[in-house]
């Protein structure tokens, strides 16, 4: 029987781990790319929404309070606008750009605000407190300034 040496099977090992290594960044790469393409050149207006601070805010409140998320809102309504300000807007794609007719994706960013009306203040409140209370899918439809 012929004897192996161990330090060449270690290095055969270590080349087959870095070469799955990479195949699984390019996979992991390619998917990516083309989940922002579905996103940016999706023919409807899309956002990318980080409710997290908020998120935290009320809970924060909510364990001051003793209470649940749901009867803390009830009590407090006043709360929402104020978790709304803490919403941030990560990015919008083409579709959304276009519709609101701004220059870029950062002028919308930067002027969000010209955007929402009342009715879609309220819209945006039933989101919020949909996402609040553990829902992991919420839709709105919403009035905004284009």
């Amino acid at each position: 029987m012929k004897h192996l040496d161990p330090k060449k099977i270690i290095s055969v090992n270590v080349e087959n781990e870095t070469h799955n290594l990479k195949s699984i960044e390019e996979k992991a790469s390619l998917n990516n790319d083309l989940y922002f393409a579905f996103f940016e050149y999706a023919p409807i207006s899309l956002w990318i929404e980080d409710f997290s601070k908020a998120k935290k805010h009320i809970n924060e409140l909510v364990a001051n309070s003793n209470t649940d998320i749901k009867n803390y809102i009830e009590t407090n309504p006043d709360i929402i606008p104020k978790l709304a300000l803490l919403v941030t807007v990560k990015n919008v794609n083409k579709a959304a750009v276009t519709m609101y007719k701004a220059k870029s994706k950062e002028d919308l960013l930067k002027n969000l605000g010209k955007v929402f009306t009342p009715s879609s203040n309220e819209s945006f409140q039933k989101l919020l407190v949909d996402l609040l209370f553990g829902k992991t899918e919420a839709e709105i439809e919403t009035e905004n300034v284009t």
